[in-house]
């Protein structure tokens, strides 16, 4: 069915009458196959989108790129390597952007998964107050999930009722509707 027809599609993309699709594009080749659950196939594409955007010497690609092979080696359980390709994308996007907290959120959730309590919990403090400079409301909710995940995880439960109820708090009044389901 439709899983069938975007695979055909893909492969028309890599096999088309241009030799190579442009890093961009295979990254977003990339994304198609996470989305659809082929960790392996998107791993594949974002590290050759890395390598092209590397080439053409695209910061900003090589930022995504990085930060995308990161985040396929959490899902993957590799917390280890993720980390080490989080921190490079880290460092990338904020050169980019001095406001990311996206990477930020990511390093806190994989530090606590490596049990490095102290970074997890520095990282997500400093991804939500990115998140207050901007402001944005959608990426303070989540950081405070992840913020309640960490005390409840260290047993420090005022703290985790705190975080969790701001995460509540701000899902309510702005509608972020898996924030809400997350935090409670």
């Amino acid at each position: 069915g439709a899983l069938e027809a975007l695979y055909r599609s893909i492969e028309l993309l890599r096999t088309g009458p241009d030799a190579e699709p442009a890093p961009g594009t295979i990254l977003n080749i990339g994304n198609a196959y996470r989305c659809f659950g082929n960790l392996e196939l998107a791993l594949q594409n974002y590290e050759k989108a890395l390598a092209g955007f590397e080439k053409m010497r695209a910061p900003g690609g090589i930022a995504t790129a990085t930060l995308n092979i990161g985040s396929i080696y959490a899902e993957t359980g590799q917390f280890k390597v993720s980390k080490e390709y989080l921190l490079k994308a880290q460092l990338l996007r904020e050169r980019l952007n001095p406001n990311e907290s996206l990477t930020l959120e990511q390093l806190a959730r994989v530090s606590s998964a490596l049990g490095e309590d102290a970074d997890a919990l520095e990282y997500s403090k400093r991804a939500i107050d990115r998140c207050r400079k901007i402001p944005d409301a959608n990426c303070m909710a989540s950081g405070q999930v992840t913020l309640s995940n960490l005390y409840c995880r260290l047993s420090d439960p005022s703290r985790a009722l705190e975080a969790g109820i701001e995460a509540v708090d701000l899902s309510i009044k702005y509608s972020f509707e898996s924030e809400l389901v997350e935090a409670q």
